[in-house]
């Protein structure tokens, strides 16, 4: 027997009473992300003024003239430091995610559970490698896309270029683009295959990555379009997100809408599963993966 899944009105009034008993919290959250990639970009460009003579609290030199003499070390250096940003962030997203899954399942929890994951460097390393393994399996989907669109872009070109038609070469531009729109819409529910991964380790931390991915996969099963539905009503608070003072207000509110949402889809999938672990993370008294 299946389980109905709550309908978008109950999932925003549910998110609306969660973030209500625990905004504070919440709001942290966008704080410490916020400060944390100021901290990363002031560093970045401290350390390019460092190397190559631009002082960036006094504003002398050329920053222009630095890249340009330099593009090839500082495009290294920057990729370095998105890379090192990316792996340091990991396990506060997975600590955010046990947070969120704690508080939908009526624990309160104090907000030092975003950093769990950083006192244990064997919990640490496992979160960076489940999400580098996710990350690997949607850079192949979108790589396929990437070199058909390369391959007929280059045989427009070099018709156009032959013959001297520049028909072919503009069709092909509007295809490009076309597909482009195709990709970043395929790319997003392709990728919610796996959003449940970080809340499915949150639940059961001592499962092997490759099962908790696929276990991701199988509950997403048929569930693309509701999470698409969760995904998309978050298109309207865009707007007022640009005013940084809503931010506070608004992602919180998303933030327990969306884990609301994974809730509903891990307790209907585990509700008749015979398998000790999906009725692990199936009870309300889940474990205490980060602390």
């Amino acid at each position: 027997m299946q389980l109905e899944l709550k309908n978008l009105s109950e999932l925003k009034k549910t998110a609306l009473r969660q973030m209500s008993e625990c905004w504070s919290e919440t709001a942290g959250i966008v704080i410490i992300t916020a400060g944390y990639y100021f901290a990363f970009g002031f560093m970045w460009v401290i350390t390019i003024g460092v190397l190559y003579g631009f002082d960036f609290l006094s504003g002398s030199g050329n920053f222009t003239k630095v890249f340009y003499e330099h593009s090839a070390a500082v495009i290294c250096l920057t990729l370095l430091f998105v890379l090192v940003s990316y792996i340091v962030k990991i396990p506060f997203d997975f600590g955010v995610s046990w947070f969120l899954m704690q508080n939908v399942r009526g624990r309160a929890v104090s907000a030092q559970s975003f950093f769990g994951c950083y006192s244990n460097m064997k919990r640490f390393v496992r979160t960076v490698r489940i999400k580098f393994k996710v990350l690997k399996k949607k850079m192949l989907f979108t790589l396929v896309f990437l070199i058909i669109g390369a391959a007929e872009h280059y045989l427009a070109f070099t018709v156009s270029r032959n013959t001297g038609n520049s028909f072919w070469y503009t069709l092909s531009t509007v295809l490009l683009i076309l597909m482009v729109c195709c990709l970043a819409a395929a790319y997003m529910f392709f990728s919610l295959r796996y959003c449940l991964v970080p809340y499915v380790f949150a639940l059961d931390p001592d499962t092997g990555a490759d099962e908790i991915i696929e276990r991701s996969i199988k509950m997403m099963y048929g569930r693309e379009m509701y999470m698409t539905d969760v995904v998309c009503s978050f298109i309207k608070w865009i707007v007022p997100c640009i005013f940084i003072f809503p931010l506070f207000l608004v992602l919180p509110y998303l933030f327990f809408i969306y884990a609301n949402a994974v809730n509903e889809i891990i307790y209907n999938y585990s509700f008749d599963s015979d398998n000790e672990s999906d009725k692990k993370i199936k009870d309300n008294k889940i474990i205490n993966a980060v602390r």
